[in-house]
């Protein structure tokens, strides 16, 4: 897959339409949605590489998207956003395959950068699958004591 589709989740329309407005300059296609079943029925609809989800939604849990897409999607990349990050909910959510943690509000040059790591590891993701390689041998990228230490330095 040539194209680089982004699926933005956030409940604050401003904030998805930023999002959205800021990655398309970076050259990405960036659809955005305010709850979750919009993302669902967006996800049904497109292929997208990375998705960028906030935890606090209208309709449910950031994280429990993320299991599900990670169950459905496997192949997409997911980044957690949110205006509320604790060290818990930041260990969780990467626990549960959360490519990136990220607290509003967001950077533009530290999502420029999360997002295109996103892409280079979605495309190793789709490289294994390709050559048949055991996709789920690999998944120590997940969680590193230095990112935890990041999160640890960023809320003490």
């Amino acid at each position: 897959m040539n194209e680089k589709n982004i699926l933005v989740i956030d409940d604050d329309k401003i904030i998805t339409d930023s999002l959205c407005e800021f990655l398309s300059l970076e050259g990405f296609r960036a659809d955005g949605v305010e709850t979750i079943k919009s993302a669902l029925a967006k996800l049904d609809q497109k292929r997208y590489n990375v998705v960028i989800t906030d935890v606090n939604l209208p309709d449910g849990d950031g994280l429990d998207l993320l299991d599900t897409i990670k169950k459905n999607h496997s192949q997409t990349v997911v980044i957690v956003i949110t205006g509320y990050g604790t060290i818990d909910s930041a260990v969780k959510a990467i626990k549960q395959g959360a490519y990136e943690y990220l607290t509003k509000p967001i950077i533009d040059d530290e999502l420029r950068l999360v997002v295109e790591r996103a892409f280079y590891q979605q495309s190793l993701m789709s490289e294994n699958e390709r050559c048949g390689c055991n996709s789920n041998a690999n998944t120590d990228w997940r969680i590193s004591s230095a990112r935890i230490t990041k999160w640890q330095r960023f809320l003490i």
